[in-house]
């Protein structure tokens, strides 16, 4: 995570403030987890079961969202935790990780950033920095 530069931070918890009291109006603020019940683990849940949940969730909460968004954001969140794409793809029922790695979780850009800023942070000063050739010497500058 990134801090919220401190101009920002009244907008952010006026805004957090403002959702709870939506979610809270709406009774889902339980923070039980969200996990769909399968009473015979070795059985897929029927198309027609889960749609049915995803209306109840819209109704109650207004907001729109597909199925396939809740299984995208699993998987993202895991890789975002620092989960293995073995376990990710495990989880998400693949039967290899390359369909894991295609279309569901990418690193997404404040994982890379603070990996970067990480890696430079740790990384020791270079005692002879390499200097730069002239632009004469590069092709393409006349």
């Amino acid at each position: 995570m990134l801090p919220i530069p401190e101009p920002l931070r009244p907008y952010c918890r006026r805004y957090l403030k403002a959702r709870e009291t939506v979610l809270a109006e709406k009774g889902l603020l339980d923070t039980t987890p969200l996990v769909f019940p399968k009473r015979d683990p070795t059985r897929c849940i029927a198309t027609e079961t889960i749609t049915t949940w995803q209306r109840r969730v819209v109704a109650a909460s207004g907001v729109r969202f597909s199925p396939h968004a809740l299984r995208r954001t699993y998987g993202q969140m895991l890789v975002d935790r620092g989960v293995d794409i073995q376990t990710v793809s495990v989880m998400l029922g693949h039967s290899s990780t390359n369909t894991t790695e295609k279309h569901y979780c990418r690193k997404n850009a404040d994982s890379a950033r603070l990996e970067v800023v990480e890696a430079l942070r740790n990384q020791a000063p270079s005692v002879n920095p390499p200097e730069l050739s002239p632009p004469t010497d590069l092709p393409g500058y006349a």
